[in-house]
């Protein structure tokens, strides 16, 4: 008896899942993919969670390295925001050259160029705000 009620819960649970999922109330699906306004003000956060990183980072390099590696892709939707974002592109991949040639890893003007940073995703549409991380993180 257990051998036949078990696959049968089983199967009967799956269906029940799959119709929820697949109700009519259900939103349509919105691909935001190639919207330049979104991805702008997700670049622009990305701009200040690595600046804030990077000014209290033992090696900056490594949290300016994502940011670089994001603004190198070039299938990401730009838009009218073409411009702001090569500049930041090339201030970035700059500034962690510079980290990278700095033996101690932090270019003497480090401060000025996060600063500088900020300054140019502040051209960024949207608002964004410095991230805190809870105490013990």
């Amino acid at each position: 008896m257990y051998r036949l009620s078990i696959p049968c819960l089983t199967l009967f649970s799956l269906l029940c899942m799959m119709q929820g999922g697949c109700s009519r109330d259900s939103r349509p699906y919105e691909d935001h993919s190639r919207d330049a306004r979104r991805y702008a003000l997700n670049l622009k956060q990305m701009v200040y969670d690595v600046v804030k990183g990077a000014v209290t980072a033992r090696e900056p390099a490594d949290i300016i390295w994502p940011l670089v590696l994001e603004l190198e892709q070039n299938d990401r939707p730009r838009g009218e925001f073409a411009e702001i974002m090569d500049q930041l592109r090339q201030n970035v991949t700059d500034l962690h050259i510079s980290c990278e040639k700095t033996p101690n890893g932090r270019p003497a003007d480090l401060q000025i160029r996060l600063q500088h940073l900020i300054a140019l995703a502040e051209k960024l549409p949207g608002e964004v705000q410095m991230t805190t991380r809870p105490a013990g993180d």
